[in-house]
């Protein structure tokens, strides 16, 4: 079971941290971005980096490289790893990252700055802060459903959604967050609370609680 955090009595309890590389290719992106301009693969992007569709992309054989180019929204990229762009430890944030060749309009980068994400485990409603500015919510999302899904791929989730919406922000832990304390465990994923009678069971997706009491008022059901 996560660590524990009281916050405006309600409960933050860890669900999912990434490893320590994660942290370090985020220290090490930065000087990479100083001298390259650098891309993502929707599948797997990296917030603040331009991303395209590389499965989509033309690409051909360039005979001189070696290598497959691949024609992008600003130019042609070939697919380069960590360790030749200076940060070794790229590959635990970034399953493919792809390097500009020849953009004439080369696109907007960002080192990202690392952060934490927190969600209501009952709404599925992603918050996104900035480890820096704790009190500050940078950006929100939603997660349609928590059946089943790991704390691993929420936040795999969040990470896409960021990078959609151009926000330099990588949250490296996941919180739940919710009035009703659950015993979240990331390897049997989680779990959705439903509302049910004899007939029908119904996902819970949002409640309403009196603020002096902490009871429930109201619930919505999908």
């Amino acid at each position: 079971m996560g660590k524990q955090k009281e916050v405006n009595m309600r409960t933050q309890q860890l669900i999912y941290k990434m490893d320590t590389h994660a942290e370090q290719a985020l220290a090490e992106l930065p000087q990479a971005l100083a001298q390259h301009t650098l891309l993502c693969d929707t599948e797997s992007p990296v917030p603040g980096l331009p991303c395209f569709d590389a499965i989509k992309a033309q690409s051909r054989w360039d005979r001189d490289r070696r290598e497959q180019v691949y024609e992008t929204p600003w130019g042609a990229a070939v697919l380069s790893y960590g360790y030749d762009l200076g940060a070794p430890n790229l590959y635990s944030i970034a399953s493919t990252v792809y390097r500009l060749l020849d953009g004439t309009d080369a696109p907007l980068q960002a080192a990202p700055e690392i952060g934490h994400a927190v969600i209501d485990t009952l709404s599925g409603i992603v918050t996104v802060y900035r480890d820096s500015l704790p009190e500050q919510a940078v950006y929100d999302t939603r997660v349609a459903s928590l059946s089943g899904r790991t704390g691993k791929e929420v936040l795999s989730q969040v990470w896409v959604d960021l990078a959609l919406a151009g926000v330099p922000v990588c949250p490296l832990e996941l919180y739940g967050d919710s009035s009703i304390p659950y015993p979240w465990k990331d390897e049997g994923g989680f779990a959705v609370t439903h509302a049910a009678n004899d007939e029908v069971s119904v996902p819970l997706v949002g409640y309403v609680l009196d603020p002096d009491t902490s009871e429930v008022v109201y619930l919505h059901i999908a």
